[in-house]
């Protein structure tokens, strides 16, 4: 079966609450065309242009929420899509007639709520009072995979623009910001020598094409989420509220830009990443070569928050690239690590660091279906690492088989209310690993190792269920 072309870059793809209570607190609402209403209003209102019946609006909703909440995939969606237009027999979308027309419209709807949604989730956290003491700034992350990027949002991310969170700039300019746009914000603590502390000028100027400021695709010129106030941000802090001290920081940070556990590479965490580097995780590069690699991303990721990337070709145990997009969340490769992943006699290793100290990502493994994909391995801040590795055969199953894991944890951890918080990916590697798609290591800090001891057999029976999950969407 074919599969999308693996992600070229690193990060999370995990749904949050205040994703999923932003998307769920929308009121139905019957359009014509898509721009008959506009901007923030869609803070609050879920529309498909052209669907005006109640229950095709509603349909179309539990499928968008169905991937906001379980992560599945574009190829899922259009699955759904596809039978509820059969059952209400609608007719007369835009996009109808042509497998162009469709694959289009199902892309935009898909990948504009999860887009909107997400944005809308970060707004609230990042604009948490507790969070804004520690990091009042926000920076321009540009992530754009596509050939043609946009010249200004590529601009703002290169200029590394950094500003307080309260910059009139935010308002519009708060991601997306046009019609498949991914780029992103991240909270720091301030401008760094280099950053950019104004925009350029010019930057609101209307662009009589659009109506919006230069930049800003037509009708997105709001920052999704910003109209719902303190209504999403409660959310947060009500969250952070039934946590123990401690991990209401840990979580607090999480969604920010950098961990409040590891602030300096101390001698007891050099000493864990040593030992680390001795097992599993450093097989296949000398303990030295692979300390190294991990001793760089921590040091450099606890020094700016951001993930740093070291790629190595194990055929001749050299260092091909080290890296860092400035980003919390997400390394982009490189051009002569993609290089080396499309090259089918490689045998590409690549270390990098996890700021949230959290396991592998389902972007973090699509890189073991590359040609030249080996083995990707993570490093926390707070000493844990996770390895994993490909097992011949098996690389064309990973991006399905992670989705299926995915979304079979995240049902059952409501079903048996289980906290999987910090170790959800953990726990969806595990279940690839025993239904045999990658070959995992790991060793988890003390803390996550005690939240997985406070109840081994529900999160044993939740990688079972996600062994099943994998099976069954392995033989399809």
């Amino acid at each position: 079966m074919a599969s999308r072309k693996p992600g070229l870059a690193f990060g999370f793809d995990l749904p949050f609450a205040e994703q999923i209570e932003f998307f769920r607190q929308k009121i139905n609402l019957p359009t014509a065309a898509w721009d008959d209403i506009t901007k923030s209003a869609h803070d609050r209102s879920w529309v498909v242009a052209g669907a005006t019946k109640a229950d095709l609006l509603d349909d179309l909703r539990q499928a968008v929420d169905k991937a906001i909440s379980t992560g599945t995939t574009l190829r899922t969606f259009r699955k759904d899509f596809r039978a509820i237009v059969a059952k209400h027999g609608w007719t007369g979308w835009t996009g109808e007639g042509t497998p162009e027309g469709f694959a289009w419209r199902t892309r935009v709807i898909y990948e504009t709520n999860l887009r909107t949604s997400y944005a809308a989730g970060r707004w609230a956290q990042l604009n948490d009072p507790r969070l804004a003491r520690i990091l009042p700034y926000w920076r321009y992350v540009h992530v754009d995979g596509t050939l043609n990027p946009r010249p200004l949002h590529q601009r703002w991310g290169n200029m590394r623009l950094t500003l307080p969170r309260d910059h009139p700039f935010w308002q519009t300019h708060f991601p997306p910001n046009g019609w498949g746009c991914r780029c992103r914000v991240t909270a720091v603590t301030g401008p760094k020598d280099g950053d950019a502390t104004a925009p350029p000028e010019g930057w609101d100027a209307i662009d009589p094409r659009t109506g919006e400021q230069v930049g800003i695709g037509k009708g997105w010129g709001y920052a999704p989420g910003a109209s719902m106030g303190d209504e999403i941000a409660r959310l947060v802090k009500e969250k952070a509220a039934k946590l123990p001290e401690r991990l209401a920081s840990d979580f607090l940070s999480s969604v920010a830009a950098r961990p409040a556990a590891a602030t300096a590479m101390t001698p007891a965490l050099r000493e864990q990443i040593r030992r680390n580097m001795e097992g599993p995780a450093g097989d296949g590069l000398s303990a030295g070569v692979a300390r190294n690699a991990a001793l760089h991303v921590v040091r450099e990721g606890i020094r700016d928050g951001a993930e740093h990337l070291v790629a190595f070709d194990a055929v001749t145990g050299r260092v091909i690239e080290r890296t860092t997009s400035g980003a919390y969340g997400e390394v982009v490769i490189p051009p002569k690590t993609r290089a080396l992943l499309d090259d089918k006699n490689a045998r590409t290793i690549l270390h990098h660091n996890h700021p949230d100290s959290y396991s592998l990502s389902g972007k973090d493994l699509d890189k073991l279906a590359y040609p030249g994909g080996w083995k990707v391995v993570a490093h926390g801040h707070d000493g844990s690492v996770y390895s994993a590795e490909r097992i011949v055969g098996m690389a064309r199953h990973i991006q399905r088989a992670h989705s299926a894991a995915n979304a079979a944890v995240i049902e059952n951890s409501r079903l048996f209310r289980v906290e999987t918080e910090g170790i959800r990916a953990h726990l969806v590697n595990r279940a690839l690993a025993e239904a045999g798609v990658i070959k995992y290591d790991f060793t988890l800090s003390p803390s996550l190792q005690a939240m997985v001891d406070s109840a081994p057999a529900t999160y044993d029976r939740l990688v079972a269920d996600a062994v099943a999950a994998i099976r069954r969407e392995i033989a399809k």
